[in-house]
């Protein structure tokens, strides 16, 4: 009995033995050093926040509107009343500055900007000679001019990021317009009779309101490029002019011109936070 007991003690020995080494490899597996994978590095978000500085140039399209009373000097009685429409198209040019805040997709902020103008453009109200002049072939000729030599705005911007880098936005605010005027009235003749005119010069300062929008991206490191669309309009200018007194009739013009433009530029602008969070 003894001898089976350790025959039986000696075979379980070797099945545990047995058990182990094919265990092995196993757990050798299980314990070997564990391996690491380096985190994915991400490229920064581009940020909008900040100040900026930039310039632009564009065109502008305008019609200018002048209403003109010609009007009897001594009595007042209006003789004739006539209208003007004035196409005062044409170049400009200046430069603006802002600060933009970003909260998620969203950018808000405010730009002011100031401009000199190229466009120009002359309109004729004309009051038959039989009413306002000596005689039939002596017409009155109000000319006015009517377009912004000088002008400027402050407007909220509202966009909204197409992509990190592409903003659309819609704008809007306050404009002033500086209008130097002008005013001639030619061709009126006096009782002698010999050719008579009288002319009125001077700058309005006009303000107004203005809308618009547009597209902001940037085109590489702090520098971005935008084109806009604004449209303005201006309170209305009022004048008049008074020919010399021994005028017959007619020596007393009064008129009115308003001003409305749509202008189209071309902007650059230099941010000077990095535009990364």
């Amino acid at each position: 009995k003894i001898d089976a007991l350790g025959v039986l003690m000696k075979k379980l020995f070797f099945a545990a033995a047995l058990v182990g080494l094919s265990a092995a490899p196993t757990l050798a597996a299980d314990m070997a050093p564990a391996t690491y994978t380096k985190a994915p590095v991400y490229a920064p978000v581009y940020n909008w926040t900040g100040f900026y500085i930039g310039a632009n140039v564009g065109y502008g399209f305008g019609r200018d509107r002048t209403s003109a009373d010609f009007r009897n000097p001594a009595t007042g009685v209006v003789l004739f009343s006539g209208t003007n429409t004035n196409n005062t198209d044409g170049v400009f040019g200046g430069g603006q500055i802002g600060y933009n805040w970003q909260s998620s997709s969203w950018v808000y902020g405010i730009e002011a900007d100031f401009q000199g103008s190229g466009r120009n453009g002359r309109g004729a109200v004309v009051c038959p000679g039989g009413i306002c002049g000596a005689g039939a072939a002596f017409p009155l000729t109000l000319t006015t001019p009517g377009s912004a030599d000088t002008f400027g705005t402050v407007r909220a911007r509202l966009g909204y990021t197409i992509t990190p880098t592409i903003m659309g936005y819609v704008t809007g605010g306050y404009a002033i317009g500086g209008f130097n005027r002008n005013d001639t009235v030619l061709s009126g003749f006096n009782a002698v009779p010999a050719g008579v005119s009288v002319s009125g010069t001077g700058t309005d300062w006009k303000s107004g309101w203005t809308i618009g929008g547009g597209i902001e991206g940037v085109v590489s490191g702090n520098w971005t490029a935008k084109i806009e669309y604004l449209y303005t309009d201006y309170a209305n200018i009022n004048g008049g002019l008074v020919l010399p007194a021994n005028n017959p009739i007619g020596g007393h013009v009064l008129f009115t011109t308003d001003n409305k433009s749509s202008l189209v530029r071309l902007g650059l602008n230099y941010r000077f936070s990095n535009g990364k969070y």
